[in-house]
């Protein structure tokens, strides 16, 4: 259990949660809302969740493969701190 949810694959270190929207599993309505609400809040705890469909994991493993090595590498780069960033601009930075 990660932040009270079970995430599909977790790597509890690196603060990294995988989760596969599979069709089967989220075509009902209530089950894709709680994917939603699981993924909301392991982002508000501080957990980095890249999403990948069916689709993702049988026909560009590769790719997803990919894509789950570099945000383990990421998380383990120390990071510093630096100011906040929102919508893609730094702000609270004076000219000074």
């Amino acid at each position: 259990m990660v932040e009270g949810y079970l995430p599909d694959v977790a790597f509890p270190a690196a603060r990294l949660a995988i989760e596969v929207d599979g069709w089967a599993w989220h075509r009902d309505g209530e089950r894709s809302r709680a994917g939603r609400r699981r993924r909301n809040a392991l982002v508000a705890a501080g957990w980095t969740v890249p999403r990948f469909t069916w689709y993702d994991l049988t026909e560009r493993p590769a790719e997803v493969l990919t894509e789950v090595v570099a945000a383990l590498r990421r998380a383990a780069v120390p990071r510093r701190p630096g100011p906040p960033v929102t919508s893609g601009r730094v702000v609270g930075v004076s000219g000074g």
